[in-house]
């Protein structure tokens, strides 16, 4: 018999077979292209506000910041320009850069949309608050919480004229606010705020500002991106739904699957900003977290397509065989090339990892299969290890063996089955050093260790060794050493990043030496620390050196900051019970980067159910670490100045009974002095000095300079000098 007609009853017998997975893929690929376009303000990039047009202010962040970071707060979307509130901290702001003053603006908001709140700024801000307004889409709200109808469908006007604020009813204006405007500042609460028009003219009719982002376009990239990951999914759940017919419950397989994805695809952009924010993963957009949880949610389809492709089965031993000694140079060709970025220890990782890579030859061996097959079905593993290292490579290396490894079950059932379930358990024991060493190669190894959370948001240990300089400098024979202990409004990495002098002790520290004071300035301040950080780490820094006077700024972190239903104290008392039974492996889980992740789970967010938490530091405990960081600084015969931090003016203030401690812990210690700069600042206008609840803005840190400098100089003479009752602008 010729081989053209075996060929072809092959290919008859085949057919069929290959033909309905083929339309499975085809039609899903092509609904998943159409569908996923919905899914555009989760999975593309956005687009950025112009910045020749506005000033985007973001919490935390220095008021220089003129675009928004990473899509998250501020973006364009699909005919719309969206305002965010971030899940942790106050509304981005975005003012027109144009400074003439604003009498007429023009909003028009989405029907869906959240309130905006639009913050009315006067020409000059001395004797004059600033008036905010809360728009709806069909109404305004004044500060007196009256109600004013806004047309719906139609822009909603607001003018000022003759100092009357009024906005348009649609029928008459309605006073608002007796108010001048010089210029408009635009927020969100309660929701994303959705704006589809806006104009703002100033007092001579000429446009001041204006944008209709109802015309602007959807960017390629964001529909390219969703059809493409559409596609990608629908292809590999028509795969898995072609395929489902030939097992009982395939159907119901292939719908459990695909929901997963298709959450994904659903989840609104808000969801995905608040998992950045809750994890911290501050380098990581909100649409790449989406890609990658996208395709993490589509591994199980297209590990079912695959196993159901019989792709992956071995075959039985055949001639000629593979050599072993081919084999274990290309393991041992991976392990080192996947070794290259390592250092110290980490090359320990090596010898047991070729071991890893090389398990596969021992399913060959046992389960009398070719190796030749069985190796190039495992050689994923080893180019991922070797192409992306062991740090990033690990991971998807035993995630794919752990397909090969299914796919021979069968087979090593039925010939070896203690070799493969030593190889499966092997590769399952894998995976989370891998998922370890994965966290670890990125940007997370920093932001995920229990070091680096443990003073901010986890509160999980002891951070007093990590109590570094943030910024120093020094002018002058024979100098002073002045240092400051605060969080991050006094020298922290949130703002004016790359510009650490400009902090306010960076700004009191020039301002002394242009006055020919001889100065050595130390800014150990720095984000989430507190009087518990700065009591545990004063022994070590007080062995080095002894300052001449310790400016204290705090208060924020200690009472403002719940994350535990424990205080820090009661933290350390409880780690200092159970250190003695501590094991291995929990020092090990300490120390996990994905175990310090997995805990940010539970981190509050803003308005959620904080009843079950306390204050990190509450008065009392802040009373006695301050007496401990006065009594140490007095016994090297330096001095202590309390200095109560500045928060946006509330009432009632929510560090109130914070100030009067340390009031009055200044009056009992005789080297202990307090200066109250918050009664002086209670003058300024609040939106001017603070970009957020408590960090300062450029502004701000000048003015704090100003109202503390004289206090510092005159502490920083002989004994007798006089201090200061009030310091003056």
């Amino acid at each position: 018999m010729s081989r053209r007609p075996r060929a072809r009853r092959r290919l008859r017998a085949t057919g069929p077979s290959l033909m309905a997975p083929l339309i499975g893929a085809a039609l899903g690929a092509g609904a998943g292209a159409a569908l996923a376009p919905s899914a555009l303000g989760c999975l593309g990039r956005p687009e950025a506000v112009d910045t020749a047009k506005w000033t985007v202010l973001i919490p935390g962040m220095d008021e220089k910041v003129l675009t928004p970071r990473l899509g998250r707060g501020t973006r364009i979307g699909a005919g719309e320009l969206l305002v965010v509130p971030h899940s942790f901290g106050r509304s981005d702001r975005i003012l027109p850069r144009d400074d003439r003053g604003i009498q007429q603006l023009e909003v028009e908001l989405a029907p869906d949309s959240g309130p905006l709140l639009i913050n009315l700024i006067p020409p000059s801000t001395q004797g004059h608050g600033i008036t905010s307004i809360k728009l709806w889409p069909d109404r305004w709200t004044d500060p007196s919480q009256l109600e004013v109808p806004s047309p719906p469908g139609q822009p909603a006007l607001l003018r000022n004229e003759k100092g009357n604020v009024a906005a348009w009813t649609g029928e008459r204006w309605a006073p608002l606010t007796t108010q001048p405007v010089g210029t408009v500042e635009l927020s969100a609460i309660d929701g994303a705020a959705r704006i589809l028009r806006l104009r703002a003219l100033d007092a001579a009719g000429r446009v001041v500002v204006e944008d209709d982002w109802t015309n602007a376009p959807v960017p390629t990239g964001w529909r390219v991106g969703a059809a493409l990951a559409g596609a990608v999914t629908g292809l590999l759940a028509g795969l898995v739904v072609a395929g489902a017919g030939s097992i009982p419950g395939g159907v119901l397989l292939a719908l459990l699957l695909l929901a997963p994805p298709l959450l994904v695809l659903r989840l609104p952009h808000i969801a995905w900003l608040s998992a950045v924010e809750r994890l911290f993963l501050v380098r990581t957009p909100t649409w790449e977290l989406a890609q990658l949880v996208l395709a993490t949610a589509c591994l199980p389809l297209a590990a079912v397509a695959a196993l159901r492709s019989g792709a992956l089965v071995g075959k039985r031993a055949s001639s000629p065989r593979l050599p072993w000694p081919i084999w274990g140079a290309l393991v041992a060709l991976a392990a080192l090339a996947g070794a290259r970025d390592l250092s110290g220890w980490s090359w320990a990782l090596v010898v047991p990892g070729a071991a890893l890579l090389a398990a596969p030859a021992w399913l060959a061996h046992k389960g009398r299969m070719s190796r030749k097959d069985i190796l190039l079905r495992d050689l994923p593993s080893l180019l991922l290890v070797a192409g992306l290292g062991w740090g990033a490579g690990l991971l998807p290396a035993m995630l794919w063996r752990l397909l090969v490894v299914i796919a021979q079950v069968p087979a090593l059932v039925e010939r070896a089955p203690r070799a493969g379930s030593d190889v499966l358990f092997a590769t399952l024991l894998a995976l989370p050093l891998a998922t370890e060493l994965a966290v670890r190669d990125g940007y997370l190894d920093t932001g995920w260790s229990s070091e680096h959370l443990s003073g901010a948001e986890l509160g999980a240990g002891d951070d007093a060794s990590r109590v570094v300089p943030y910024w120093s400098a020094s002018c002058g024979a024979d100098p002073k050493l002045v240092w400051w202990f605060g969080g991050s409004s006094a020298g922290g990495a949130y703002q004016m990043e790359g510009r650490p002098g400009d902090f306010f002790p960076g700004q009191i520290h020039r301002s002394l030496c242009d006055q020919g004071m001889s100065v050595h300035t130390v800014n150990f301040s720095d984000g989430g620390r507190d009087t518990f950080t700065f009591s545990r780490a004063l022994p070590d820094l007080m062995a080095k050196e002894a300052p001449d006077l310790v400016v204290i700024y705090v208060g924020v972190n200690d009472i403002l900051t719940a994350n535990s239903a424990l205080t820090r104290k009661q933290r350390e008392a409880a780690r200092a019970a159970e250190s003695a039974g501590t094991g291995w492996l929990a020092e090990l889980a300490a120390h996990s980067r994905v175990v310090a992740g997995l805990s940010l789970l539970n981190r509050p967010a803003a308005g959620g159910d904080e009843t079950a938490f306390v204050a990190a530091v509450p008065v009392a405990d802040a009373e006695e670490n301050l007496r401990q960081i006065i009594t140490g600084v007095e016994a090297r015969g330096g001095r202590v100045l309390l200095v109560p931090e500045l928060t946006r003016l509330t009432t009632p203030d929510p560090l109130g009974p914070y100030r009067v401690m340390e009031k009055r812990l200044a009056g009992d210690e005789p080297s202990a002095e307090w200066m109250d700069v918050v009664d002086q600042a209670a003058q300024l206008d609040t939106d001017a000095v603070f970009v957020d609840r408590n960090h300062l803005s450029s502004a701000g840190h000048a003015e704090v300079a100003i109202r503390l400098a004289p206090t510092v100089a005159t502490l920083l003479e002989p004994r007798s000098a006089p201090i200061p009752q009030e310091a003056s602008p």
